[in-house]
């Protein structure tokens, strides 16, 4: 793998909510973001066609069942704007295209989807239907197969619901 800038988090922060704060009216980029505290997250990327990709360019079949992949990148977050932290989470929608005939237009592909799928097997940790790429990983995933693919990033919604406090109730015996 050829030497790159490394990304830390401050720098997939910009990558994605540079443009958020200031520019929106939405909670929580309405926010002196001084005043929150962001997890690291987590990506989620539907399983279906993701091991069928690898196990076909392996077995030199032509059948390829994904033409992009999509993930949501989830960031929770503490909002301590007046001394009440409320929470909350960013779901971020990102796409990895893979239109070698229009990287003029959507930029340029340094990994296939073949890489991908295959980083995703290895370091992602599968649950139900979905990979789910966190910690560490996340710096090496968003550094080499997001940001210097051919990326799109789409929909971005927040939940705040309000919060609450879990106790222990008794139990009937």
């Amino acid at each position: 793998m050829p030497k790159k800038k490394y990304f830390v988090m401050q720098d997939i922060f910009d990558f994605l909510f540079r443009y958020q704060f200031g520019a929106k009216d939405e909670y929580p980029f309405n926010r002196d973001p001084e005043n929150l505290i962001f997890s690291w997250g987590q990506v989620l990327i539907p399983s279906q066609g993701i091991r069928e990709m690898v196990q076909n360019k392996v077995s030199d079949i032509e059948d390829r069942p994904l033409k992009e992949i999509k993930m949501m990148y989830q960031v929770a977050f503490i909002d301590n704007t007046h001394n009440d932290p409320k929470t909350g989470i960013i779901n971020q929608d990102i796409s990895l295209t893979f239109r070698y005939d229009k990287e003029y237009k959507y930029g340029d592909i340094n990994k296939s989807i073949y890489e991908v799928c295959f980083y995703i097997l290895q370091h992602g940790r599968f649950t139900n239907d979905f990979y789910i790429i966190s910690d560490d990983s996340l710096f090496e995933f968003f550094s080499y197969y997001i940001i210097d693919n051919q990326w799109g990033i789409g929909r971005l919604l927040t939940a705040s619901p309000p919060n609450e406090k879990y106790s222990l109730s008794e139990q009937e015996g």
